[in-house]
């Protein structure tokens, strides 16, 4: 964090080390603590309306989420092999849903 802040960066997005940002809140928490107002610290990885309670105890400014489902997809990529039948998109409701969820 502090080669970052030294270098200007004023947003780390991390997931505290962790595979996931909920696996790696301690961390998350104890960077937020180190950098203050002075930078952001933004958990990503594994973020979703699932996982936010596991995150609600840290000082959250931003976070960052795909907000992804899976949907059907097909065509000649399909065909080929290059695709499984299913992709992830991110979705609007799920957005709007994650907002909220962040608002309270």
């Amino acid at each position: 964090v502090d080669t970052a802040m030294g270098l200007g960066f004023r947003r780390i997005l991390t997931s505290g080390g962790a595979f996931t940002a909920p696996e790696g809140a301690n961390v998350l928490a104890m960077m937020m603590e180190r950098v203050g107002a002075a930078c952001v610290i933004m958990p990503g990885s594994g973020v979703t309306l699932a996982s936010l309670p596991r995150l609600r105890h840290l000082p959250l400014r931003e976070v960052h989420a795909s907000c992804a489902v899976a949907v059907q997809s097909g065509g000649v990529a399909r065909q080929f092999g290059f695709q499984t039948g299913t992709e992830k998109r991110t979705d609007r409701a799920t957005v709007a849903a994650l907002k909220a969820a962040l608002a309270h």
